[in-house]
């Protein structure tokens, strides 16, 4: 068992290692900055910084992160429509990814937080219809249950939960 436990350290160790090094130091001391700034609430500015990385860096292992970011920064800045289209962009490149499905989560909450029930059930079932199968149809048939069970509308909840 103990032998178990270090050959998975010993493999997460290496994983991380090769992910890093796929990731240019230069891209990852912009992308620091830039959420160094976001932080302290410059959101302009790390705007600005994350879309110089993407535009001198548009293959980097950071997109997804980047996106994500521009759209929290966006969302501070009030434009949700800009943020929205960060999240959607993420979904497109590759649906079946974990980054995908958390950007489904996010885009959710925006309309949530917009008090936009109807735009968010048409967003849920337009990425189940574009997307079927994949985590971020998974997340948007979760998360649209989730807000039929918590309207009471259990029925609703139960028919997206079995699809």
């Amino acid at each position: 068992m103990h032998r178990l436990f270090l050959c998975f350290i010993l493999i997460s160790i290496i994983f991380i290692m090769s992910v890093s090094a796929q990731i240019s130091s230069r891209d990852m001391q912009i992308f620091t900055d830039a959420e160094s700034l976001q932080m302290q609430g410059n959101y302009s500015e790390a705007l600005s910084m994350y879309e110089k990385l993407l535009k001198d860096s548009p293959n980097t292992e950071l997109k997804d992160e980047i996106l994500i970011q521009m759209a929290a920064c966006y969302l501070q800045l009030g434009d949700d429509d800009s943020a929205i289209k960060c999240y959607l962009k993420i979904i497109s490149a590759d649906p079946n990814s974990p980054d995908a499905a958390n950007a489904v989560s996010l885009l959710i909450n925006v309309y949530m937080q917009r008090y936009q029930f109807d735009d968010l059930i048409a967003m849920s079932n337009q990425i189940n219809k574009q997307y079927p199968g994949t985590e971020s149809s998974a997340m948007a048939i979760y998360r649209l249950a989730s807000y039929y069970y918590s309207k009471g509308e259990n029925k609703k909840a139960i028919k997206e939960y079995e699809g």
